[in-house]
């Protein structure tokens, strides 16, 4: 891709920091923590939709609004992208998504529609308005972008028997399976999910189910990446594991312990490598901490977010309110021009 027609903000290029004392508290004997909690927007997601927008911006010059549904994190580094790009982005996103990443979107000019069915409607705004879905786990755009991770850690020499990193679609797992293609350091796969919600780690995992619902809340049920997604930690001999609530939570206080403000996706990914290492499978590993804990903003700014954000009650609403936007943007536009 031309430099010209990239959209980037310094995503990537992100540490990888050996930690002694973690290792040993998790019974490895070497532990590296790939810190994609640095990228600009505080998560790895930065690296796909840099990639994502960067393409569509090139190839349909015309385009000046994207459509995203998100858990919170893809469309906040969306909405970076679309705000660094000249662009617009429309956001869909269940009610129960974090006030510190609705904040996030608002203050990135994203338009933010609050729905139930935030999939199927983002799903079906975008038909309707022929605008390019940005969701990561549907898009074929979207997996390029993230294999620049496993690469960085191949370029630096960074060397582990284990990659081990959470999956929501698998869209990022997919990524670092192709990537190993290309790359000197062939690592075993290893992938985290929540109980409850991990169709990629569910088949590799023998124990029990173990109880909890938080870090299920934040991987899909299903998903189209599944079969390439196993295959991917399958050819790699790597493995998967469920992990329930309390494993997470003692994985994030002892991220917090060592001064990581991790995401509780992180946290999983860290209850993996425990898990890995407690069963023999893994003595050395690459855990990568996928994003950053995002602090409660001011009830000022929550205030302001909640006032913001649209909730219509029918893809009829949200067309409705997406067209106004488009309307307003476009008038806006219009008149910035010169006479």
């Amino acid at each position: 891709m031309p430099e010209r027609d990239r959209i980037t903000w310094g995503e990537g290029n992100t540490p990888a920091e050996e930690h002694v004392g973690l290792a040993a508290a998790i019974g490895l004997d070497r532990l590296i923590l790939k810190r994609e909690d640095a990228n600009p927007t505080g998560s790895h997601k930065d690296r796909g939709l840099a990639y994502q927008t960067s393409v569509l911006r090139a190839s349909t010059p015309g385009t000046r609004w994207l459509v995203i549904s998100s858990s919170g994190n893809a469309a906040v580094a969306a909405a970076r992208a679309a705000r660094i790009g000249g662009l617009r982005l429309a956001a869909f996103l269940a009610p129960s998504t974090d006030t510190a990443k609705r904040v996030a979107l608002v203050a990135e000019g994203a338009l933010v529609l609050l729905s139930p069915a935030a999939l199927t409607m983002a799903a079906a705004v975008a038909e309707a308005r022929d605008l390019p879905n940005l969701r990561p786990s549907t898009s074929p755009l979207a997996v390029p972008g993230f294999q620049t991770l496993l690469w960085e850690l191949d370029d630096a020499g960074v060397r582990g028997d284990a990659l081990v990193s959470f999956a929501s679609s698998g869209t990022t797992l997919v990524a670092l399976g192709r990537a190993l293609a290309r790359s000197t350091w062939k690592p075993a796969l290893h992938v985290a999910q929540g109980a409850g919600a991990a169709p990629i780690a569910g088949p590799f995992d023998a124990r029990p189910v173990p109880t909890g619902r938080r870090v299920g809340a934040l991987g899909a049920r299903k998903t189209r990446r599944l079969g390439e997604a196993v295959r991917a930690v399958r050819a790699s001999s790597g493995g998967g594991w469920a992990i329930g609530d309390a494993e997470a939570d003692v994985a994030a206080a002892l991220l917090r312990a060592h001064g990581i403000a991790g995401s509780l996706e992180a946290a999983a990914a860290l209850a993996a490598a425990a898990r890995a290492a407690r069963a023999g499978a893994v003595r050395t590993a690459v855990v990568v901490i996928s994003g950053a804990e995002r602090p409660p903003p001011s009830a000022a700014a929550a205030r302001a977010a909640a006032a913001a954000c649209h909730r219509p009650d029918s893809v009829a609403d949200a067309l409705a309110i997406l067209d106004a936007a488009r309307a307003e943007d476009a008038q806006a536009r219009a008149g910035r021009c010169p006479a």
